[in-house]
């Protein structure tokens, strides 16, 4: 990330209404290297924790294979 990425993340998880499980699994997209496109997109779609973790799954794998090809 850089600096502005960081705050334009911030101002986002600051301006929303995201429950502390989901802003948990916002924690868990940024541990697990998501770019901020990916960050945004989870905290915009505002899904339940659960199928956040799921797709943050998901990006982790896509991001892995995108690196490989």
């Amino acid at each position: 990330f850089k600096k502005k990425s960081k705050r334009d993340i911030l101002r986002l998880v600051a301006s929303g209404d995201l429950s502390v499980e989901q802003l948990e699994q916002v924690c868990v997209g940024i541990e697990a290297g998501l770019d901020e496109m990916q960050l945004e997109q989870l905290i915009n779609n505002k899904l339940e924790p659960d199928r956040m973790a799921k797709i943050i799954s998901i990006a982790v794998m896509d991001n892995e294979f995108n690196e490989d090809n």
